[in-house]
């Protein structure tokens, strides 16, 4: 008997499980270094941010027209493995054989492990370490222009361009850990990763830059916007980062009610 509603259920949870693991690890790490975040990245670099965005998507779109993608995946897919839960583990535990040994661990599983479950635990491992990474270096007010910016850009990409729908499509037939996909008979739902990074971030910076009650409504404005997007029309795609910005319109709420 499937259960009503059960990939609803199970994407909305795993944005909620980035975001507290997100704020778990950044936790962890600003101890030891809070000087981190203090101020954190300026309004610029998320502008700057948001270029590289656009330049990598359009590098990428060039190299898949070309039939180069899988060489392309196989390199930074190995390299983000590798690299990043190094950072994190690194950062966390003060050892920097520990975080070797993690990354090491991500390269193997990705390399010999090709189970679905194998896939969605590195797709998390990558989502929680980039929303506290990103969460941690930018304050708030720079990630809302960071989503607003990205919410334009995902809504040409996918329902003009549709050159998104050309991305997703060549992760999935690579069955790379960019994106996950949430089954049920025959339905599926598939979301990028960066529509639970980026919440994600914003939720975690909301934290550290203000209170909890402020971060909760963050959280809960993300979830919500998840929750809309989940109850609309997705048979030719759905720009989802549009939805989940609605954290910064809780993130705001909080700002001036609390």
């Amino acid at each position: 008997m499937q259960w009503p509603y059960r990939m609803e259920i199970n994407v909305v949870s795993a944005l909620v499980v980035v975001q507290i693991l997100s704020l778990a690890c950044a936790l962890m790490i600003t101890p030891a270094d809070p000087t981190t975040v203090e101020g954190g990245a300026g309004i610029g670099a998320s502008v700057l941010f948001f270029v590289l965005i656009l330049i990598t998507s359009g590098v990428l779109i060039l190299i898949i027209k070309r039939g180069l993608s899988r060489y392309l995946y196989r390199i930074t897919e190995y390299i983000a493995l590798f690299f990043i839960p190094l950072f994190m583990v690194a950062s966390i535990t003060g050892l920097l054989i520990a975080g070797l040994g993690a990354g090491g661990v991500c390269v193997a599983i990705r390399t010999f492990i090709r189970r679905r479950e194998a896939t969605i635990a590195l797709s998390f491992v990558l989502a929680v370490s980039i929303a506290t990474i990103l969460g941690i270096t930018f304050s708030p007010v720079p990630i809302i222009i960071l989503l607003a910016l990205l919410s334009l850009y995902d809504f040409i990409a996918v329902k003009k361009t549709k050159h998104m729908l050309v991305l997703a499509e060549d992760v999935i037939k690579r069955k790379g850990p960019q994106i996950l996909t949430f089954e049920s008979g025959k339905e599926k739902i598939m979301i990028g990763l960066a529509d639970l990074i980026f919440p994600s971030a914003l939720f975690v910076s909301a934290y550290l830059d203000s209170t909890a009650a402020i971060a909760a409504l963050t959280g809960i404005g993300s979830v919500a916007g998840m929750i809309l997007l989940l109850n609309s029309p997705m048979d030719e795609g759905m720009p989802a980062i549009p939805f989940v910005s609605l954290g910064g319109v809780g993130y705001i709420v909080g700002v001036l009610l609390l």
